[in-house]
């Protein structure tokens, strides 16, 4: 938990600093927000809007962590950089900020590895997240102008590349 403990950590700074911080989100097309792709997922718009991403992404991590802290790095690494640049390149012109592309490839990442790995221990974890979490497919759907459907679609596409990759990887 100490990625979350990192977040929380810098949403503290950033209410501080009236969330000046989030400037260095992904803002797409625009080559000065390239450093987006990586400071988006640890940037956020407020308390609440962390707070709502926090349980999610401590359960799912918890999940990943079961294949080690390597594993747990690498998936994660992956998928905040699939993912910022899949909302680079097809967001709406704002500034997209939160751990939520983080969470739908998570989702998708243990969903799908389930169904490439067929263990019960995977059959399990995935089952848990669709009962707990299932709903969130929702928010790929544009709805909300303010939420960031985009992060969420291109996390869990992200998610699919990276578990089908790592399977790929581990033959």
């Amino acid at each position: 938990m100490l990625l979350l403990s990192l977040v929380w950590i810098i949403e503290i700074v950033n209410t501080t600093l009236s969330h000046r911080l989030n400037v260095y989100a992904i803002y797409p097309r625009d080559t000065a927000s390239w450093l987006g792709v990586i400071y988006s997922p640890f940037l956020h718009c407020s308390y609440s809007h962390l707070l709502s991403n926090s349980a999610p992404f401590a359960v799912m991590s918890m999940l990943i962590l079961r294949k080690g802290i390597t594993e747990y790095f690498v998936v994660t690494f992956f998928i905040i950089v699939l993912s910022g640049i899949g909302v680079w390149l097809i967001g709406r012109p704002s500034f997209h900020v939160g751990l939520s592309g983080v969470i739908f490839g998570y989702f998708s990442f243990i969903v799908w590895g389930a169904l490439v790995e067929k263990t019960m221990v995977s059959l399990v974890a995935a089952s848990l997240v669709l009962f707990l979490y299932g709903g969130l497919l929702w928010g790929m759907i544009p709805q909300l102008g303010f939420i960031s459907w985009e992060s969420h679609l291109m996390g869990f596409i992200a998610g699919i590349l990276v578990a089908r990759y790592r399977k790929t990887k581990r033959r």
